[in-house]
């Protein structure tokens, strides 16, 4: 059975459970998920004159199936622990999860950097994002866009599991002045941005400059990890240390990655809001942007949000860039932290393939000659009990340059299930392709949960991940790993 009949068999199975289930529906909600529900929940701002304490803890078990770096399934008995408490518009949570097994102890990859510390709190968060007032998030993030996208856009801190991740995000708004501010890692720091905007004339008679918006944005990665190029050909694959194929060398002229410096960009971005009420927003902007040592982008776009009786929410944004040599938008997406260094196999005629590396930093050192690349985003949100988000980027005159995002979430108290679906697609030709499951190039992620009685869940996490592979103490790319773990979880809710 070929990867897209498996893709269309799992989806099928999935939906044919989900409709199967939602037909008993009942009151609940599934709280414990490796796809983080906190990141959903946002406080009910008509409640906040008269808060109160609200604390909940959930107390799992279940069974972890992990693939370690030889792809060779480990499994695991793991015990979670997960604590919220919450007041007003201030939430902290705390994870402890421990998989352990009788011959070995404690996990202890779970365990061996700051980061698997720090990740012991999974947010802290005040506010809630998008509104007039502050909004303050550590911990695990997710779709982290600033302004429009121009650098950063559908960022995601979550995708490794074994060296997890804890960031920031800020976005202070006052209508007149706004800053929003992201930080991928506390414990590395590597990704950050921030932006700020203005509506310089607010008090104009004349309509249009009422509804100006001037944007300024300074964005980066402060990481070595993927700083690496293929100096002599940029764009092509390179290799780390000692040559990996010595006696084939004559045959595949590759070449070592040289060290680049940190990276960093700015960007100017003017927004013209041409519609806004209570049910509707319309906002046409133009943008440009420099990637320091690198190249430069302009962008012009249409960015909008529509209200509809029923609790129906549709966003959407349509872009085309005009993009010159050395340069890429959007650089930071939701998928950034595995297109920072990737391990690549590459055939050699009738040699072996052989285990080469790419970065990100050195596909955007490959890029030559204007290139047009257009953007699509929308969302659709259903009374915050269903949402779906999608975006697909491709630059028409560059081969397999498509990316594609889809992230699908039901979830609500007045349903008994909980279903969430991730899928990430990149290097796409065409758009029949957007559905192969290609190993290098897809990302899936699905978490589930049902209400089996009042205080008790049953269901289960299947993730994929890119874990870091070191080869004589280097760092010489990132290998896909799958894991699976099913589990029953109690929940104690207290008011």
């Amino acid at each position: 059975m070929g990867p897209p009949v498996r893709w269309i068999c799992s989806c099928s199975h999935s939906l044919l459970l989900t409709v199967i289930l939602l037909a008993g529906s009942q009151d609940g909600w599934a709280q414990r998920l490796t796809l983080d529900p906190s990141l959903e929940r946002r406080v009910d701002s008509t409640a906040l004159a008269a808060p109160g304490v609200e604390y909940e803890v959930g107390v799992g078990m279940g069974t972890s199936r992990i693939e370690n770096s030889q792809g060779d399934a480990v499994r695991y008995t793991m015990f979670s622990f997960m604590p919220e408490v919450y007041y007003g518009d201030f939430g902290v949570g705390f994870l402890l999860n421990i998989r352990a097994r009788a011959t070995e102890g404690v996990r202890q990859e779970d365990f061996d950097s700051a980061g698997d510390i720090l990740s012991l709190l999974r947010f802290v968060e005040y506010g809630e994002p998008g509104r007039t007032g502050t909004y303050v998030r550590f911990g695990m993030l997710e779709e982290a866009t600033l302004g429009y996208g121009q650098h950063i856009d559908l960022y995601a801190n979550t995708l490794r599991l074994d060296d997890p991740e804890r960031g920031l995000r800020v976005d202070v708004n006052t209508g007149a002045y706004r800053v929003e501010g992201v930080l991928g890692s506390l414990a590395d720091p590597g990704v950050f941005g921030i932006r700020g905007s203005y509506r310089p004339l607010p008090e104009d008679t004349v309509a249009w400059r009422q509804r100006l918006i001037l944007g300024a944005s300074l964005s980066g990665d402060l990481s070595t990890e993927g700083a690496r190029i293929n100096a002599s050909t940029p764009g092509d694959p390179f290799f780390v240390g000692e040559r990996p194929f010595r006696d084939q060398a004559p045959a595949f002229d590759l070449q070592p990655g040289q060290r680049d410096p940190r990276l960093f960009m700015v960007g100017l971005d003017l927004g013209l809001q041409m519609v806004r009420s209570r049910e509707a927003s319309v906002i046409g902007y133009v943008e440009a942007s420099k990637i320091i040592n690198y190249g430069v982008g302009l962008g012009v776009g249409v960015e909008g949000t529509r209200r509809f009786d029923g609790g129906h929410r549709l966003q959407g944004r349509v872009a085309q860039h005009v993009l010159g040599a050395r340069f890429l938008p959007s650089y930071f997406g939701p998928v950034y932290e595995i297109e920072r260094l990737r391990a690549l196999r590459i055939p050699l005629g009738s040699g072996e393939p052989i285990d080469v590396l790419d970065s990100k930093r050195n596909v955007l050192a490959g890029q030559t000659g204007i290139r047009w690349q257009s953007h699509l985003s929308g969302q659709w949100h259903y009374n915050r009990m269903l949402r779906v988000i999608g975006s697909y980027e491709h630059i028409w005159n560059q081969p397999y340059s498509g990316w594609f995002h889809l992230d699908a979430r039901l979830r609500s108290p007045r349903l008994p299930v909980y279903l969430r679906f991730i899928y990430d697609r990149l290097n796409v030709g065409a758009f029949n392709e957007l559905t192969d499951v290609e190993e290098e190039n897809t990302l899936v992620r699905l978490g589930f949960a049902y209400k089996v009685i009042r205080f008790a869940l049953l269901g289960f996490d299947y993730r994929q991940s890119f874990e870091p592979r070191f080869e004589e103490g280097l760092l010489v790319g990132r290998a896909r790993r799958q894991r699976i773990e099913p589990y029953v979880q109690l929940i104690l809710r207290i008011q």
